[in-house]
């Protein structure tokens, strides 16, 4: 019997009712007792642990939210990470330096989030393309104005 089958296959039930609940791969790496990259190796080879996670939407919704992240701006934390090995040999990854940073908003991302997201919306709004000799401020006020049109 391999450690699937002992540890996790009797749980399946108690990881999709997380799942349901909103826990991502971490929260349930945690109720299981694993590290996170430890049950995304198991689930990489497991399809059954793969949909008891919904791997599917849980990274569709990151993907989104990384995108609307870029097409808005803001503030990013941005992390250095070191390679560190312990006394036993294990090697690991450690953010040893965090900082934040400022971003603008990405007209190429707010076009793509409204072209995807509210097709019918957007080709009404968007108009001509903009011509290039427009301004950045402008383009961003532009945008962030179809962004809250769209939350309205």
């Amino acid at each position: 019997m391999n450690f699937f089958e002992r540890a996790i296959a009797p749980r399946l039930g108690d990881i999709r009712a997380k799942v349901a609940q909103g826990a991502g791969p971490a929260d349930i790496a945690e109720l299981l007792g694993l590290s996170a990259g430890h049950l995304m190796r198991i689930a990489d080879k497991n399809v059954t642990l793969m949909d008891a996670l919904g791997l599917g939407d849980w990274v569709d919704r990151q993907v989104e939210q990384a995108l609307f992240s870029i097409a808005t701006g803001g503030a990013i934390n941005d992390c250095t990470y070191e390679l560190r090995t312990n006394d036993q040999g294990k090697q690991s990854l450690r953010c040893i330096k965090k900082v934040v940073k400022a971003r603008e908003p990405d007209l190429a991302a707010v076009r793509l989030w409204l072209s995807t997201r509210a097709a019918d919306r957007w080709t009404a709004l968007a108009g001509p393309e903009p011509a290039t000799n427009r301004s950045l401020p402008e383009l961003l006020r532009e945008a962030k104005a179809l962004i809250g049109e769209l939350e309205t």
